[in-house]
């Protein structure tokens, strides 16, 4: 998993703030005990979604931009 600073590379003054998450989806989520409470159970607040049935290789990064979503309304300005 890297996480990279937008920042510099979008605005280049720092008047915008950006970030982005590169994972490869190779890591196995599902079954893991140390991931048990985030991946594998049912999430209530997404209709009881269960990131590694439902969404597969990719469940890291959709939750990674779905619950910040959710929590903080994590989303870029188109401005």
């Amino acid at each position: 998993i890297v996480i990279q600073s937008l920042t510099k590379y979008i605005g280049g003054h720092g008047t915008t703030i950006g970030g982005a998450i590169i994972e490869s989806g190779k890591f196995q989520w599902a079954g893991n005990p140390r991931f048990e409470k985030t991946f594998n159970p049912p999430d209530p607040s997404y209709h009881g979604v269960n990131y590694c049935e439902h969404i597969g290789a990719a469940a890291y990064i959709a939750r990674a931009r779905v619950v910040p979503l959710r929590n903080t309304g994590a989303a870029l300005s188109p401005h």
